[in-house]
């Protein structure tokens, strides 16, 4: 199961740069550390990260659903990328390119970290993934400028994603094509050292979770997925990821680039995560968006927690997996972690 396999602390050396087979790879990187050299990266819109969105935009959840046609939803990245702009309109009272660019510069360079690990069957959709990507460069954010990724190329490629490592772009691979910081970054209870797509490369993070459940930490869903920004997430696991996961949003190297949270609820588990399991899978056809990753955990535990209990399950509480991680961050000033001031704003598909 993920998470429980332990490997000696710090042990990525499969991972480094030096060992990249591929010319345009080591170029790249090359590249991306002379800018950084130079002092030319990382550059964007917002020099204090999430900046207004944080103060302005807290608590604000925006939902998207049409949960009977969920299926024909998926497959459909127009209807996809026209949910994901009418929700960004609603989140930020911006209509069309200037709701993109109240969070996004034509300067950026966003890295866009999917879910990869539960394969085309419950993963961040590609279609989803793909549709995000058009609007940014609608937006006037150049394909070359974009990059889908996660820990794994070969999970990326389970997942249904085309890698593409070179060109014009959009890009589309795992941090195994260019490795990991050589030393670990600490902040409280974390000490990873972070993929080098965020450090060197992004000036932008957008986080792209799936509605699902953690047999650990009782859901898996944007807290969770930051797990892939760093080389040990297996040392993190115990007490159900509490404080671990707070530390790492609550880390500079997150906290200055995390600039939204688009959930993907076109398939969504209640239970049996966070891995596949079909017999607990459901299709709630619908997104989730925010600039507070605390409060759409937030909303989306809550869906969780209802499915549960429409088809017979105990709460996670009762399960002694009650997702703690998500009241802590709140109580640490990261988002909004109460329902009761949580703005929720659900949007017909």
């Amino acid at each position: 199961m993920r998470g429980r396999t332990r490997r000696p602390r710090y042990m990525f050396s499969q991972l480094m740069c030096s060992e990249m087979r591929s010319l345009s790879r080591r170029s790249f990187l090359t590249k991306v550390s002379s800018l950084v050299a130079l002092g030319l990266a990382p550059r964007g819109s917002w020099a204090g990260g999430i900046g207004w969105a944080r103060e302005e935009l807290e608590g604000r959840v925006v939902i998207i659903r049409k949960a009977h046609e969920a299926a024909k939803v998926e497959d459909s990245e127009r209807t996809l990328g026209y949910w994901i702009q009418r929700a960004l309109e609603e989140l930020t009272g911006q209509k069309g390119k200037e709701a993109w660019r109240r969070l996004f510069s034509p300067e950026d360079r966003v890295a866009i970290k999917v879910n990869a690990m539960g394969g085309q069957r419950i993963a961040t959709s590609r279609h989803l993934a793909l549709a995000m990507v058009k609007g940014l460069m609608e937006a006037g954010i150049p394909a070359k400028n974009i990059l889908i990724f996660d820990r794994s190329t070969a999970e990326l490629q389970r997942a249904g994603y085309e890698i593409v490592e070179d060109g014009s772009g959009p890009l589309c691979f795992g941090t195994d094509r260019l490795g990991y910081e050589p030393e670990p970054r600490v902040h409280g209870s974390i000490g990873g050292c972070f993929t080098t797509i965020l450090t060197r490369w992004a000036t932008v993070l957008v986080n792209m979770p799936v509605l699902k459940d953690h047999d650990l930490a009782g859901v898996s869903l944007s807290m969770k997925n930051l797990f892939g920004l760093i080389h040990n997430p297996n040392k993190y696991h115990d007490s159900g990821c509490s404080p671990y996961l707070v530390d790492l949003l609550d880390h500079p190297e997150v906290k200055k680039k995390l600039r939204l949270v688009l959930c993907d609820g076109l398939k969504a588990q209640c239970h049996g995560g966070p891995a596949y399991n079909g017999r607990w899978a459901w299709s709630w056809g619908g997104i989730l968006m925010a600039t507070d990753p605390v409060a759409l955990d937030r909303v989306g535990e809550r869906v969780i927690s209802q499915r549960r209990r429409e088809v017979g399950l105990p709460s996670l509480e009762e399960e002694g997996r009650g997702p703690e991680h998500i009241s802590l961050a709140a109580r640490r000033g990261l988002g909004k972690g109460d329902p009761r001031g949580i703005d929720i704003r659900e949007l017909d598909g």
